[in-house]
């Protein structure tokens, strides 16, 4: 379902890049959903289960984009109304504006508003704002800048010099979370003076305070998803709260948990690979709860079709994109490259390097693409920090709660954390600055990613023939992507 529901998107965004006009839409969605559904009628009387679920899913697929499409806005001035709903936490000087008017047309997506004068001070959360803005781009396509804007909550900016606010009293739920967001902020920044940005990184996925080059040496020995709230995460954290309630209460573990994560989703501003991996985890939970087996295939494609049916553009999201093939690395891979040791320090080393090559494999094109390197020392950087941060994010996570009831405690042990963090960032600094830790390299081209994920797919122990079977199948795939990174070099 969850290919079937991608397909349809992505099928729809293609076409639909060659018009310019909504009304040109109407015949391309009616014509594939005619299709479709007209194939799965066919496919369910036939009792071709899983081929119908295929057509069935692409149907909504193309359906849920035609009504997602965004509204065209040309370059000019316009007179903007609406309320906002995010303020920027770094740089500029912009708020994210919903139930837009401009020039009195309704809007479907959220606007970004730049301020462009010096010291002004931004509206807040829920109040109405009015402005004269000009919009400097046009926006009436399907263009690769829409799909990008799409993916960030806003569907284009615009610049203004001067606005009116009131405020209204509105999303009070919003700023409840907002302000639940900022007193946990403010508590890290009391409890761990030296290394409080980075905790806010691992603990809030907020990465405004951290200094420039500490965050470069994140990105470039490739432990930056350390700070993007993901599945490692959801597991240390889960983990956590697992081993506070035994087996034999599964259910209160069980809605414990999916309240945390779902309360924690909000808190970050639901970033998709936190939603992946929270999505994730309540599918095992609930599982284990009915004492079936777990399938983390069907787990992550219900997080897919979640996410792509609440927000179908973060499929043109960078993190969307490294967060899944990352987590279908790790699935197809990680288990072949684990030895079964008696010794535990063996099996973590051992399942560590596997977890870290098997999703450094499945993204490593997607990494080349979107930013023109790759990363050297990967794996030995991670092997180190992994282990030192999945202790750190306990113990950080841990002082964080104590420090509410007994905030002078809390304060008094945080400096272990503290420091641990500390110095595994020294070790990531000096990893960071060796020779040729990040290689520049030749930009390939999308389809060389997703030949490359299928290729791996078609290895993997998930197809169900023999290795002999699998390795000659493959062939043709391996053709076809050598040959689209040697016409992306040529190219170049």
């Amino acid at each position: 379902m969850a290919v079937g529901l991608l397909s349809g998107v992505l099928l729809f965004e293609t076409l639909a890049g060659f018009c310019a006009k909504k009304i040109a839409l109407i015949p391309i969605a009616a014509g594939l959903f005619v299709l479709a559904a007209s194939g799965a009628a066919i496919l369910l009387v036939k009792k071709k289960t899983a081929i119908f679920l295929f057509l069935t899913a692409f149907a909504v697929g193309v359906i849920r984009m035609f009504f997602a499409t965004p509204d065209g806005v040309e370059t000019g001035n316009y007179s903007l109304s609406g309320t906002v709903s995010s303020v920027s936490e770094i740089g500029s000087s912009s708020v994210i504006v919903d139930g837009v008017r401009l020039n009195g047309r309704r809007l479907r997506y959220p606007v970004r508003l730049c301020v462009t004068s010096d010291g002004a001070q931004l509206p807040s959360v829920g109040d109405s704002v009015s402005a004269d803005v000009f919009v400097e781009k046009d926006f009436s396509g399907h263009s690769e800048g829409n799909r990008r804007n799409l993916s960030n909550g806003y569907s284009f900016s615009a610049k203004c010099v001067s606005f009116e606010t009131s405020a209204t009293g509105g999303m009070k739920l919003k700023r409840l979370i907002l302000s639940v967001r900022s007193a946990i902020k403010n508590r890290i920044f009391e409890l761990f003076p030296d290394n409080a940005a980075t905790v806010s990184g691992f603990l809030l996925g907020d990465r405004s305070e951290i200094d420039y080059d500490e965050l470069e040496s994140f990105r470039i020995t490739g432990t930056a998803h350390l700070l993007s709230l993901s599945g490692f995460h959801v597991g240390v954290l889960a983990g956590l709260l697992t081993a506070i309630f035994p087996r034999r209460f599964r259910k209160l573990r069980f809605i414990f948990i999916v309240l945390f994560l779902a309360a924690y989703c909000a808190v970050a501003a639901f970033p998709p690979s936190l939603v992946r991996a929270s999505i994730m985890t309540a599918a095992v939970l609930l599982a284990d709860l009915f004492d079936r087996r777990r399938d983390p295939m069907s787990s992550l494609s219900l997080a897919a079709i979640v996410i792509v049916l609440v927000s179908p553009y973060e499929l043109w999201s960078v993190g969307f994109r490294l967060s899944f093939a990352a987590m279908l690395g790790i699935i197809l891979f990680a288990e072949i490259g684990t030895v079964n040791s008696r010794s535990r320090a063996v099996n973590r080393i051992t399942g560590t390097i596997a977890v870290t090559f098997s999703a450094l494999l499945a993204t490593a094109l997607i990494t080349a693409r979107c930013f023109g390197y790759v990363n050297t020392y990967s794996i030995p950087a991670n092997i180190i920090a992994v282990p030192v941060y999945s202790a750190a994010i306990v113990m950080s996570f841990s002082m964080l709660v104590l420090s509410f009831p007994f905030p002078t405690l809390a304060g008094f042990v945080s400096w272990a954390p503290d420091k641990l963090i500390g110095g595994a960032q020294k070790m990531l600094s000096f990893i960071a600055n060796l020779p040729y830790a990040r290689i520049d390299v030749t930009r390939p081209p999308a389809v060389s990613g997703f030949l490359m994920l299928l290729l791996l797919f078609i290895i993997s122990p998930y197809v169900l023939r023999p290795i002999k079977k699998r390795l000659i199948a493959a062939i043709p795939v391996l053709i076809l992507f050598t040959l689209s990174l040697v016409l992306s070099i040529i190219k170049a």
